[in-house]
């Protein structure tokens, strides 16, 4: 089988929100000249944390990516915002529990979501589409991952999709496939070059220091437990590998990739109601494979 990470493709990157592309710095440093990216969400979700006005916050995060994205090479023509509100995202999602019989309205919006990735992917026509791993760590990155498999099989049916490995288990796997993924893994290496293009991304970051330091704190112990068996790395050694996977055509959707559903975003919820794949995420995909993720007229 080819290389996907081919200069000569075309390739559209499917991200959740801004800070997903962090971990693929150098793949997206590799690919730069012939390669644009979608952010589905405008990052809004963490100004209530932070004390912020949603729309001031969102515009924020959205000049970070873009910024983030110019160390790696992309320029901003390049870099499209389609602007979903996370906020409005999660408020959607628990309302498909919370407000059961206005399911109508809420399969509507994530239908506009999928409509608008959608027309991304017909408007570049890559060779290549790569997205958030399909993982139970955020329902924002499963439901764009769905979102970007159901535009590729509909609207560019001989590009071949991969995914990016995020997190799950909170961030017990960080940026990497968990031990029970069965697909084939495969890697880059980063040059020296690309690394520092890695630096620079985040950098323009300043909002979200507060995470990667715990991104960081976490592969540190990953790699001093690794140790033990003679496994062990430091986390530039870490940050200089990256990988993904080619997602295959039979990818189950309506399943989970854990065991138990206590496994899915572990520590995620809305309005005070824990978020569930089972619950909330799966009746949307499942309403998004049934339509094709087309909105109606």
């Amino acid at each position: 089988m080819s290389d996907p990470v081919d200069r000569a493709r075309r390739h559209l990157f499917v991200f959740a929100h801004q800070d997903d592309d962090l971990g693929y710095g150098g793949l997206l440093t590799r690919l730069a000249g012939n390669a644009d990216v979608v952010y589905v969400t405008n990052g809004d979700g963490l100004a209530p944390e932070a004390g912020a006005d949603p729309a001031t916050y969102g515009r924020m995060r959205e000049a970070e990516g873009a910024a983030a994205l110019a160390a790696a090479g992309i320029v901003r023509e390049r870099v499209h915002l389609l602007g979903f509100s996370e906020i409005e995202i999660y408020d959607h999602m628990v309302d498909v529990t919370e407000r059961p019989g206005e399911f109508p309205r809420v399969a509507a919006f994530f239908r506009r979501i999928a409509s608008a990735v959608a027309a991304e992917v017909e408007r570049v026509r890559p060779d290549v589409v790569w997205t958030c791993a399909f993982q139970q760590g955020h329902p924002e990155h499963d439901l764009t991952h769905v979102s970007a498999a159901l535009a590729t099989r509909t609207r560019c049916p001989d590009a071949r999709l991969c995914h990016l490995p995020q997190y799950e288990l909170t961030i017990l796997v960080p940026l990497r496939f968990a031990p029970w993924f069965t697909g084939e893994v495969r890697e880059i290496r980063l040059t020296p070059e690309e690394l520092a293009a890695k630096r620079r991304m985040r950098e323009a970051y300043p909002s979200q220091a507060g995470l990667f330091a715990k991104f960081e704190r976490v592969i540190d112990a990953l790699g001093s437990v690794g140790r033990l068996t003679g496994r062990g790395f430091s986390f530039d050694e870490f940050t200089a590998r990256e990988t993904y996977a080619e997602v295959p055509p039979d990818f189950d959707y309506l399943r989970s990739t854990h065991p138990v559903e206590a496994l899915n975003y572990m520590r995620d919820s809305h309005r005070g109601v824990k978020v569930r794949f089972d619950r909330h995420v799966r009746p949307i995909i499942a309403v998004l494979l049934a339509g094709g993720g087309t909105a109606p007229a």
